[in-house]
């Protein structure tokens, strides 16, 4: 069985294991894990990026598709994870081969890290300029996607 879809060629598509070495597990969603790894290939040497790497392909080849589009054709926004590359990891069972997104690794936590490191180290809060400017960025990038979509 072979793996079909209407907008990545497998094919082409490189191996990873030669680049990239996954480090730890940073984050789990419904298709997949995903990992900080280390890029051997980088101009910095063992620069660190970011990787989603989706299994059950066959089973989640719809999912793979649109996050492929989203992150390919959104990936220059300033609000968004540099995009990489995409890339295929052939195991000896295809039903076991992975789809690998290296992406940026946006180590600087999250808005909910930034409200309780405030909250714990500073004893404050996010002033309302600071959450409008979160909520303008968030809005922002929701058009973004929207236009893509529609």
């Amino acid at each position: 069985m072979a793996l079909v879809s209407s907008k990545i060629d497998f094919q082409s598509l490189p191996n990873p294991s030669d680049r990239y070495e996954l480090l730890e597990v940073i984050g789990e969603g419904t298709y997949g894990e995903v990992y900080v790894a280390v890029d051997r290939d980088s101009e910095h040497h063992e620069t660190k990026v970011a990787v989603k790497v989706l299994e059950n392909l066959a089973e989640n080849m719809d999912e793979a598709e649109e996050e492929y589009s989203v992150l390919r054709d959104l990936s220059l926004h300033p609000n968004l994870p540099w995009f990489y590359g995409l890339y295929f990891k052939p195991l000896p069972r295809l039903e076991d081969s992975q789809l690998w997104f290296v992406m940026e690794l946006c180590s600087g936590g999250s808005v909910t890290d930034l409200a309780q490191g405030l909250k714990k180290f500073e004893n404050r809060h996010l002033t309302e300029l600071q959450i409008a400017f979160i909520l303008h960025e968030t809005v922002d990038v929701s058009v973004a996607v929207a236009i893509f979509f529609f």
